[in-house]
C-alpha cells in the first residue's frame, strides 16, 4: 500500500504540476527577431549614397504602432547608421524584414543641404489624431566622437501624408550641453490643444510643449535626477555604471482633461507622478526665460520602491485595463502596476522575464488593440562587448495586455490585495506601544481569541461555534519562528472518530492558511526557513462551520489518510515550484487553496450519516502537538452524562472498535506528519531533485517549465482570450471578440461602426444574427453572407461614426481581390435560381432522414435491438450533417433538425459560422482550439511524439463525448448567459420521449437514446473532423502565410475537396461535401453550389490557385498525420 500510495502521490503531483504550471504561461510571442538590422534598399545607386554604412553599427531602440505600421528607430550610436527612423508593415510575414526609412531615404541623407532631415531620434509617439511625433537628439556618433549636428527639435508629421506637420526646435535655454532627450508621452484629449512632455535625462529635466501656443517650457524637479545608489546596472554578466535622470514616463488619462504623469530616472529604483494639470500651466513658468522649478511642490509624489535592481527604462499604461507596465532593465523583466494600489513591493507583478528574449527591454508601448509591444536591443553587450552575429540579438515581442495581467496581482479580480489584513499598513499612524496595544486587544496573552466553551449540548452533530486562527510571527532572542495556535469549541461529539474528523479538518485549514503565509505574505514568501524571516502580524477569521460525524469503511479509511497527507505535498509543490522556476504569481494559487478547503469541508458535511453505537465519556481535555506546522489544538470533548456507566463501543468503519482507535489513528497520522515534515524542511532540496526529473522527460514536458509561447503566424490576427477559458463556449468567443473588435457597443464593418438595433427586428436573415454580433467587428461575416449590393446600400441609414481602432482582423476585401472577383462571378450565376432560399430536393432529403431517424429510433426501443439503434444512430447523424446547410441560412425550422443531436443550433451559428467558417484553421477556429489540449492540429515545434500519439488513441473518445459535452455547454449557456429556454432548447428531448412511449421501460428508452448519441456523436466526429480542413498540407496557423490578406485565400488554403464526396448531392449534404464552395458562400444551398463551378475554377486560374480534389482517405490519414506535424511550412494553394 505504501509503495502504490507513493506513486499514485507522485502521478498526482506530477498531473497537478503540468496543468497548473501550463496553464500560467504568459501570452507573449516574438513577432519579429533580428540577428542584424538591414533596410529596404530601393537600388545600389540608393546604397551608394550611404557609404558610411555599417550593418554591425545599427541597433534598434524605440518602437511605436501606428496604423499598418511598426516604426522602429535605431540612434546614431555610430556612423554607419543609415536611417535613424524606419518602419515595417504588420502584414509582413518574414522573420527578419527589413527596415524602411521613414518618411523616405532622402530624410535620413547627408547632401549638400547639411544633415538630414532626422538626425538621430530614440523615441516617437504616435497620436489618436493621426501624427507621428519624433523627438530627434541631433547628436551623432554617441559611442564614438559625439557630435551635436542639429540642435534637439520635435518633428511633427502626418501619418496620412507623411509630410511634416511642424518642426520646433527646442530652445537652448531649456536644454544644457549633457542634454539628451530621450523619451516622449504625448496627451492628445484634443487633437489642436495636444501636449508633448520631452523627457531630457542629461538636464535632467521635463519640457512640455503646447500644440496650440506653439510654445514650450522646461519643468526641473529633484525627482528628476539620478538616484547615487541606483547607478549599478549588470545585464548578462556585464556591470557597468549610469547615472541618467528622468526617463520613463507614462500617462495615465483623470478624466477631467488632465493626465497623472508616471515618471522615473534611469538610475533610480524610485516611481514618482504628478498631474499633467501642473505641467501645462504655462503661467507659472518665468516670462523671461519659460523655466520654473518646483523643488517643493507637494503634488509632485514619490510613490514607492521596485525594489533592488529595479531600474526601468520605460513604462507605459494600458487604458484599457488601466494598468502601468514596465521595463526592469536588469532583471531581463517586464512588470506591471495597478494605480489603484499602493506601490508596494506586493502590489506589483512579473508578466513576462526571459534571459534570452527580454535581455535589456529598451521600449515598450500598447496599441490600440490592447496589445503590448517590447523591444528588446541587448544594448549594454552592443555599447561594452561585442554582439554575436550568429544569434539573434533584437526582438519585438508582442501580446495582449489582457491576457499578460491574467493571475497576476494587476489583474482586477486578483484576490491578494483583499485576502488578508495587515496590520503594517497602519503602523505609520502609530507609535511602537500603540502598535503592540492593538495586538493585544486582539490576541490577548495567549496569542488567541478568548473563547466562552459550551459544553454538554447533545445536538447530533458536531458544531465549531468560532474557529480563530491567529499566526503571529515573533522574534525570540533574535530569532524570528512562526507560532500558529488555534482555539476550537466543540460540543456534543458522537464519536472518537468525529472528534478525529474534526481535528484533521481544522489541521487541513491551519496547514492552507499556513501556506498562504508562507507564501503570499511578502516578508515570509522570500524565506526558505522560519530564521530568516522579519517580524509581522496577520490576522485571519474563519466563520462557523458544522460537520456531521459519518461512518466509513475500510477502503475509505485508506482513501482519507492518504488524502490527508497527499494535499500537503501538492499544494506545496505547486506553490514552490511556481514560485521559485516561474516567479510570476497567479490566482491559481488561492483558487487551489480555496477548492481544496471547500473539499474538505464538503467531504466532512454528509448529512444524516450518523454513527450507530452505544457511548458514553467522562469529561476530558485532550491536547495535541501537530510539530508539522507547529499548530496547537485544544479541543474540549464532553458527551450526556445520562449513559456515563455504559462503556464506549461505537461501530466504526464497519467494524466493532473502542476509544483506542483515536490513539490509532492520531499515532498513524503522526508518522504521515513526520514524513511530511521532513518533506517541508528539505522541500527545496527535493524541489531541485524533481525538476532536474521532469526535465528528463520528452519535451513536452520540458516545455512547461520554459516561457513557451504559442507562435501564430498571420500578421495583426490579434490573440483571442477565448482560447484560455477552460469551459470554451460560444458566448465566451463573442466575449472574447467584443474585447479586441472596437466595436464600442456597435456593429463595426470595416472601420466604421453601425448602429443595427432598429434594423434587428427587420433583418430578412431574422434577427438572431444582429442580436448575437453586437459589439463585434461582423466584416467578414457581412461580405460572406450578402452576395448583392443590396445589404451595402442600406448600410449609410445605419451609420455612426468611425472606429477609433484598428481592425483586431487583417484580412482583406479588395475589389479587385480574389474573394470580391468570384463573388461578383457567383452571382451572375445564380442569376436563374431563388438562391436565398433551399430547393425542394435538400428539403425533401433531409425531411427523409429526419423520418427515418424517428421511425428508426421508435422501432429499436420497441424491440429492443441494438442493430436498429445502430442504423437510427448513423441516420442521426445524417440528419444532424444536412441539418447544418439550414442554420447558414435565414432562420428556418428544418435548422432545428441539428438540435436533435443535443448540439445547439443556436451555439452553432457561433462556434461554426461566426467562428470556424470566418477564420478556418486559424487560432480563432473554434473548432480548433475547442479540443485543445487533448488534439492539437496545430503545428507547434513543443509538440512531442508521445502526445501526439495519445492524442491519435484518444480522437475516438473525444469524438464520442461531443454530443454529451456540447449538451451540457447548451444548457449552461441557456441559464448562465441567454437566460431564454427557447423551443430548439427542447427539441433534444423529442427522441427520447418518443422512445419512451413505446419502449418496455422508460428507462430502457433513456439508456437506448444515450447509446444512440454516443455511437451518432462518433460517427459525427469521424466524419467532421476528417472532412476537409486537416492535413500536413493544408494550411493552419503556425504555417508561413501568404503575403495576400485577401480573406477568400484564406479560405482556400485552409480547405480541400474530395471528389469522391462531391460527386453525389446525398454525399454533399451528409458529409460535408463541395467544402470550399460552400466556405466561400455559406449561405448558398449545397444544390445550387454546382453553378457557381465555372467561376470558381475561371477564378482560381486568374490568380494561380491550385483547384485539384483529394480523397477521403487521403484526408483521413492526413487528419491524424497533422495531429502529428510539428514543423511549419508554405501551405498555399
Amino acid at each position: 500500500m505504501t509503495k502504490g500510495c507513493r506513486a499514485l502521490s507522485i502521478i498526482v503531483i506530477i498531473a497537478l504540476l503540468i496543468v497548473l504550471l501550463d496553464g500560467a504561461i504568459g501570452k507573449l510571442r516574438v513577432a519579429y527577431r533580428w540577428k542584424q538590422i538591414d533596410y529596404e534598399w530601393p537600388s545600389n545607386d540608393i546604397k551608394r549614397l550611404f557609404p558610411d554604412y555599417k550593418q554591425e553599427d545599427n541597433l534598434p531602440l524605440g518602437l511605436e504602432v501606428a496604423g499598418d505600421r511598426l516604426f522602429i528607430t535605431v540612434p546614431r550610436w555610430r556612423q554607419g547608421v543609415a536611417a535613424s527612423l524606419n518602419y515595417i508593415r504588420l502584414n509582413d510575414t518574414r522573420e527578419s524584414p527589413s527596415l524602411i526609412p521613414y518618411p523616405s531615404w532622402e530624410a535620413h541623407q547627408y547632401g549638400a543641404a547639411g544633415v538630414p532631415e532626422i538626425v538621430s531620434t530614440f523615441r516617437v509617439r504616435a497620436d489618436r489624431c493621426n501624427r507621428l511625433w519624433v523627438l530627434d537628439t541631433g547628436l551623432t556618433d554617441i559611442l564614438g566622437s559625439p557630435e551635436q549636428q542639429a540642435p534637439p527639435a520635435l518633428i511633427v508629421y502626418d501619418l496620412i501624408t507623411d509630410r511634416v506637420l511642424r518642426k520646433y526646435v527646442i530652445p537652448s535655454d531649456q536644454r544644457t550641453t549633457d542634454s539628451l532627450f530621450a523619451n516622449i508621452a504625448v496627451e492628445d484629449y484634443l487633437c489642436e490643444d495636444s501636449y508633448g512632455y520631452l523627457g531630457d535625462l542629461g538636464g535632467p529635466g521635463l519640457v512640455v510643449y503646447s500644440w496650440s501656443l506653439r510654445k514650450s517650457w522646461l519643468v526641473k524637479h529633484h525627482s528628476f535626477h539620478p538616484d547615487p545608489m541606483g547607478g549599478e546596472f549588470k545585464v548578462s554578466g556585464i556591470s557597468f555604471q549610469w547615472n541618467d535622470g528622468l526617463f520613463g514616463l507614462a500617462l495615465a488619462p483623470t478624466g477631467d482633461g488632465y493626465s497623472t504623469l508616471y515618471y522615473h530616472p534611469l538610475s533610480s529604483g524610485m516611481e514618482f507622478s504628478v498631474s499633467t494639470r501642473l505641467l501645462r500651466d504655462a503661467q507659472r513658468a518665468s516670462a523671461a526665460d519659460h523655466v520654473f522649478v518646483l523643488e517643493t511642490s507637494h503634488e509632485f509624489q514619490t510613490l514607492g520602491s521596485r525594489g533592488p535592481s529595479g531600474q526601468s527604462s520605460v513604462s507605459f499604461l494600458d487604458p484599457k485595463t488601466g494598468v502601468l507596465f514596465y521595463a526592469l532593465t536588469n532583471l531581463n523583466t517586464i512588470a506591471c502596476w495597478r494605480p489603484q494600489n499602493k506601490f508596494a513591493l506586493q502590489q506589483q507583478g512579473y508578466v513576462y522575464q526571459d534571459n534570452v528574449t527580454m535581455v535589456f527591454p529598451n521600449d515598450l508601448k500598447i496599441d490600440r488593440n490592447g496589445n503590448l509591444w517590447i523591444l528588446s536591443d541587448r544594448l549594454p553587450i552592443f555599447m561594452y562587448s561585442q554582439l554575436d552575429l550568429h544569434d539573434y540579438n533584437f526582438r519585438i515581442l508582442m501580446g495582449s495586455t489582457e491576457q499578460l495581467i491574467m493571475g497576476t496581482v494587476c489583474e482586477s479580480t486578483s484576490p491578494y490585495t483583499t485576502t488578508i489584513y495587515d496590520h503594517r499598513d497602519h503602523m505609520d499612524h502609530m507609535d511602537h506601544m500603540d502598535h503592540m496595544d492593538h495586538i493585544n486587544r486582539i490576541d490577548h496573552k495567549d496569542h488567541t481569541m478568548s473563547l466562552t466553551p459550551r459544553i454538554g449540548n447533545s445536538a447530533g452533530f458536531i458544531k465549531i461555534e468560532i474557529v480563530t486562527i491567529v499566526l503571529r510571527i515573533f522574534s525570540v532572542k533574535d530569532r524570528p519562528m512562526n507560532v500558529p495556535s488555534m482555539m476550537i469549541e466543540i460540543s456534543s461529539a458522537k464519536s472518537s472518530h468525529a472528534y478525529l474528523r474534526t481535528w484533521r479538518m481544522q489541521r487541513m485549514v491551519v496547514n492552507l492558511l499556513h501556506l498562504y503565509m508562507r507564501y503570499f505574505v511578502l516578508e515570509y514568501k522570500s524565506c526558505k526557513s522560519e530564521s530568516q524571516c522579519t517580524s509581522s502580524s496577520v490576522v485571519l477569521i474563519v466563520g462557523s462551520l458544522t460537520i456531521s460525524a459519518v461512518e466509513n469503511n475500510f477502503l475509505e479509511r485508506i482513501v482519507y489518510s492518504f488524502a490527508d497527507g497527499t494535499y500537503c505535498i501538492s499544494v506545496q509543490m505547486i506553490i514552490l515550484l511556481k514560485i521559485k522556476y516561474s516567479i510570476t504569481q497567479n490566482y491559481f494559487f488561492t483558487s487551489i487553496i480555496y477548492c481544496i478547503v471547500v473539499i474538505c469541508i464538503s467531504v466532512l458535511q454528509v448529512a444524516d450519516r450518523c454513527i450507530t453505537g452505544v457511548y458514553s465519556l467522562r469529561d476530558f481535555e485532550k491536547y495535541v502537538w501537530v510539530d508539522h506546522f507547529n499548530l496547537s489544538i485544544h479541543a474540549n470533548i464532553s458527551s450526556g452524562k445520562q449513559d456515563s456507566e455504559k462503556c464506549f463501543r461505537p461501530k466504526l468503519y464497519g467494524f466493532e472498535g473502542n476509544i483506542r482507535w483515536c490513539y490509532y489513528s492520531l499515532i498513524l497520522n503522526s508518522c504521515l506528519k513526520v514524513t511530511f515534515n521532513f518533506l517541508n524542511r528539505n522541500i527545496y532540496f527535493l524541489l531541485d531533485i524533481l525538476v532536474a526529473y521532469l526535465k528528463s522527460f520528452p519535451k513536452h514536458y520540458n516545455k512547461i517549465f520554459l516561457h513557451q509561447v504559442l507562435f501564430y503566424t498571420i500578421p495583426g490576427l490579434v490573440y483571442l482570450s477565448a482560447r484560455d477559458n477552460p469551459s470554451k463556449t460560444a458566448m465566451g468567443f463573442i466575449d472574447a471578440r467584443r474585447k479586441v473588435d472596437g466595436a464600442e457597443g456597435l456593429w463595426r464593418i470595416e472601420n466604421k461602426l453601425y448602429d443595427l438595433e432598429t434594423f434587428m427586428k427587420s433583418h430578412p436573415g431574422g434577427s438572431e444574427w444582429i442580436r448575437l454580433t453586437k459589439g463585434t467587428d461582423i466584416t467578414e461575416l457581412f461580405e460572406a453572407h450578402h452576395l448583392n449590393d443590396k445589404a451595402e446600400r442600406l448600410l449609410p441609414k445605419l451609420y455612426v461614426r468611425e472606429a477609433t481602432t484598428t481592425r483586431s482582423v487583417p484580412l482583406t476585401f479588395l475589389p479587385d481581390g480574389f474573394y470580391r472577383t468570384f463573388k461578383r462571378r457567383a452571382v451572375e450565376a445564380l442569376k436563374n435560381v431563388n438562391f436565398h432560399k433551399p430547393s425542394t430536393t435538400t428539403n425533401l432529403i433531409i425531411d427523409s432522414l429526419m423520418t427515418t431517424t424517428f421511425a428508426l429510433s421508435l422501432m429499436a426501443a420497441f424491440v429492443h435491438s441494438y442493430a436498429i439503434l445502430i442504423l437510427a444512430s448513423l441516420f442521426l447523424t445524417w440528419t444532424t450533417n444536412a441539418a447544418h446547410n439550414y442554420f447558414h441560412m435565414r432562420d428556418n425550422f428544418r435548422m432545428y433538425y441539428f438540435d436533435l443531436s443535443m448540439l445547439s443550433s443556436k451555439n452553432w451559428r457561433i462556434t461554426h459560422i461566426m467562428s470556424h467558417h470566418m477564420y478556418p484553421n486559424t487560432i480563432w477556429d473554434y473548432e480548433m482550439y475547442v479540443l485543445e489540449p487533448f488534439i492539437q492540429w496545430i503545428p507547434r515545434k513543443d509538440k512531442s511524439y508521445l502526445m501526439g500519439m495519445i492524442s491519435k488513441i484518444i480522437s475516438p473518445i473525444v469524438w464520442m463525448s461531443m454530443y454529451i459535452t456540447e449538451g451540457i455547454k447548451r444548457y449552461y449557456l441557456v441559464y448562465t448567459e441567454y437566460g431564454v429556454f427557447e423551443f430548439r432548447d427542447f427539441v433534444p428531448f423529442l427522441l427520447p420521449i418518443s422512445m419512451s412511449l413505446v419502449a418496455p421501460k422508460i428507462l430502457i428508452a433513456f439508456k437506448l437514446w444515450l447509446i444512440m448519441l454516443l455511437i451518432s456523436s462518433t460517427i459525427f466526429g469521424l466524419i467532421g473532423f476528417n472532412a476537409a480542413h486537416h492535413h500536413p498540407d493544408i494550411f493552419h496557423d503556425g504555417d508561413i502565410y501568404r503575403n495576400d490578406m485577401d480573406w477568400g485565400l484564406l479560405e482556400m488554403d485552409a480547405v480541400r475537396d474530395r471528389m469522391d464526396i462531391d460527386k453525389s448531392l446525398f454525399l454533399i449534404i451528409t458529409n460535408y461535401g463541395s467544402h470550399t464552395l460552400h466556405h466561400l458562400i455559406p449561405t448558398v444551398d449545397h444544390h445550387y453550389l454546382p453553378l457557381c463551378v465555372p467561376a470558381f475554377l475561371k477564378t482560381c486560374e486568374e490568380f494561380n490557385i491550385n483547384s485539384d480534389k483529394w480523397t477521403q482517405w487521403e484526408l483521413l490519414q492526413g487528419q491524424f498525420r497533422q495531429i502529428m506535424r510539428t514543423e511549419a511550412k508554405k501551405n498555399h494553394r
